[in-house]
């Protein structure tokens, strides 16, 4: 009795701020400790005469009531494990170029990457129907893997190291989230053709609003919830840098490796079953500036579960 009395109260506390179980985005939350999400994530959208699809494994587990750690292993058909042979060209004297990105370039779907992250939820102010969440997350991605556009993610594009800041609110039915950070990418080196990108680092930000439709009023913790959500996602990055044998190459031409900016939009329904499994649906469309990450629309289908060990 004690037991089905304490996964009673973890999960109405989940069901109880489910407006704030953003489809894209991370909240200052934690999970509870000895608790393990699995989630499967999945993005798609055509790139001129290409399908791409993209699918991330993650694993949150909490290690206490105010640390989670997590580990991304994504898929996708975005790049190879190589640079394309043409992507560098001889420009003559010793000089070389490149047109950076290609869109519609036929590419393998493979194993990218993984990603390793930590979350620490580092203030907790409750109060009736309200409570305020602030946190900060470190992520690490390991590898070596080619990719041909400015915009920096640690979601399989780069390796390196990113951080940052998210404050979260949630008001009655109403969530809001803001998220700030910054990309550090590892330069990415093919060493049998002497070729070397160093990647600019980027800013990310996040906007992410919530509202709980339904049910109007609690009964148990099996009642369905619904959720509707927008969320803009944006990236301000810096400009990639290329070399072939210690020589740079002109990227005059590649306006895929240039800085830039842009900011999306997320409309989003979710759907939350017995409180422990989330289905997400979504579509993503440019609002300002520029971007090669993707094309648009673009759609994505999550589904997580948790596990209340």
């Amino acid at each position: 009795m004690k037991w089905y009395a304490l996964l009673l109260f973890v999960c109405l506390s989940a069901v109880s701020g489910a407006q704030e179980l953003f489809p894209s985005q991370e909240t200052a939350n934690t999970i509870a400790k000895g608790t393990l999400d699995l989630k499967m994530a999945n993005e798609f959208y055509n790139d001129a005469s290409q399908f791409r699809s993209w699918q991330g494994y993650s694993f949150y587990y909490g290690l206490t009531s105010s640390l989670t750690i997590s580990q991304l292993f994504s898929f996708s058909n975005h790049h190879g494990y190589l640079l394309p042979n043409d992507f560098i060209q001889p420009a003559g004297q010793g000089i070389y170029s490149t047109n950076g990105y290609v869109p519609g370039r036929d590419e393998p779907y493979t194993f990218e990457n993984f990603t390793i992250g930590l979350k620490w939820r580092f203030l907790k102010r409750d109060a009736e129907k309200r409570h305020i969440r602030l946190g900060a997350y470190l992520n690490l991605a390991p590898g070596n893997e080619p990719h041909m556009a400015a915009e920096a993610s640690l979601d399989g594009d780069n390796s390196g190291i990113a951080t940052g800041l998210i404050a979260t609110l949630l008001q009655h039915r109403f969530a809001s989230s803001v998220m700030v950070g910054v990309i550090i990418p590892h330069i990415y080196l093919q060493s049998f053709d002497t070729v070397e990108i160093k990647y600019g680092n980027a800013i990310n930000y996040s906007l992410s609003l919530g509202y709980l439709l339904l049910p109007t009023s609690y009964k148990n913790y099996k009642q369905t919830n619904i959720n509707v959500y927008f969320e803009i996602v944006g990236e301000s990055y810096n400009a990639d840098l290329v070399y072939k044998n210690n020589i740079e190459v002109s990227t005059a031409n590649a306006l895929s490796l240039k800085s830039g900016n842009y900011l999306e939009g997320r409309p989003a329904v979710q759907f939350i079953l017995h409180s422990n499994t989330r289905i997400d649906a979504s579509l993503s469309f440019l609002l300002a500036g520029v971007t090669y990450e993707r094309s648009y629309p673009a759609y994505f289908f999550n589904v997580r579960h948790t596990f209340y060990l």
